[in-house]
């Protein structure tokens, strides 16, 4: 198995398909800053580059030029291009097998035969952690839920995540894939000594920390943290990194209210989010 999670004869039936009329891979929004940081742009940069090393084997991206367009937000232009107009041209190019790394940008009416990655069904599983969704954002995921459903075979990131599938949305067992996630290359050991200067250097880190990582949004329960950090007496000195993209949300607002009940200000660090080499140095 690659570093990607890609199962044992997978390049095997890639390249099949793509002798039958082309691999493509749903590449959209994943170099995106806000697609780019997270879980699910790593994810497709992995892939990608994992199946370019595959001898033999050929495939195409979607990209976000020469497709139709799939603005953010909620905008009728984006179901529209989304679930009439992206599968209208797909059937065009008669692909012989598409693979949506991105859940939310996949639609039940993509020519089969189509494979939908998952990464996780919180928006089921815990509907509490998200705000109360308007109608187009509702018919949005509805759709996306069928898509799911409708796909040839389903990648899920986790077992959790598979079982999630299987449960809330009918999902067979046998038509999931459990492929996980793996650390990327630069995520390995490093010189304690370079990483410990660098840091000192860059976030004006020294000592003892503790680390998070990871957005602002509901379900991280980063306000918690910040309580618990500040209760807890053993830790001594130590320091609170916050690491991961700042957000305009009343999540944010609780973690920032948070710091400056419990006069935190000068143990705690925002960063922000930081690149990849930093990352492994705090881990």
């Amino acid at each position: 198995m690659s570093r990607t999670g890609t199962p044992s004869g997978f390049e095997e039936q890639a390249k099949l398909f793509a002798s039958q009329g082309g691999l493509w891979l749903d590449y959209r929004h994943c170099d995106q800053p806000y697609i780019a940081e997270r879980g699910i742009g790593r994810y497709a940069r992995a892939l990608v580059s994992e199946l370019r090393a595959v001898e033999g084997l050929q495939f195409r991206l979607i990209e976000d030029s020469g497709w139709p367009p799939v603005p953010r937000g909620l905008a009728w232009e984006r179901l529209v291009n989304q679930h009439v107009r992206f599968p209208y041209r797909l059937r065009k190019v008669r692909p012989a097998l598409v693979h949506f790394l991105n859940p939310e940008l996949a639609t039940p009416f993509a020519p089969r035969p189509f494979v939908v990655t998952v990464h996780d069904l919180m928006r089921l599983r815990h509907p509490q952690w998200f705000p109360a969704l308007r109608r187009k954002a509702l018919l949005q995921w509805r759709l996306t839920e069928a898509a799911i459903r409708r796909a040839s075979a389903v990648v899920a990131v986790s077992e959790s995540t598979a079982h999630d599938v299987v449960q809330l949305l009918g999902v067979k067992r046998e038509r999931i894939t459990v492929t996980p996630l793996a650390p990327g290359p630069c995520f390995c050991p490093a010189d304690p000594d370079a990483s410990r200067a660098r840091l000192s250097r860059e976030l004006g880190l020294s000592g003892q920390y503790v680390l998070g990582v990871g957005g602002f949004d509901p379900r991280k329960s980063v306000a918690e943290l910040v309580r618990t950090f500040a209760g807890e007496t053993a830790l001594g000195a130590a320091t609170l990194v916050l690491a991961g993209p700042f957000c305009v949300s009343q999540s944010f607002v609780d973690v920032i209210e948070s710091i400056s009940a419990s006069r935190l200000w000068d143990r705690v660090i925002l960063t922000s989010h930081v690149p990849d080499d930093l990352l492994a140095d705090l881990y």
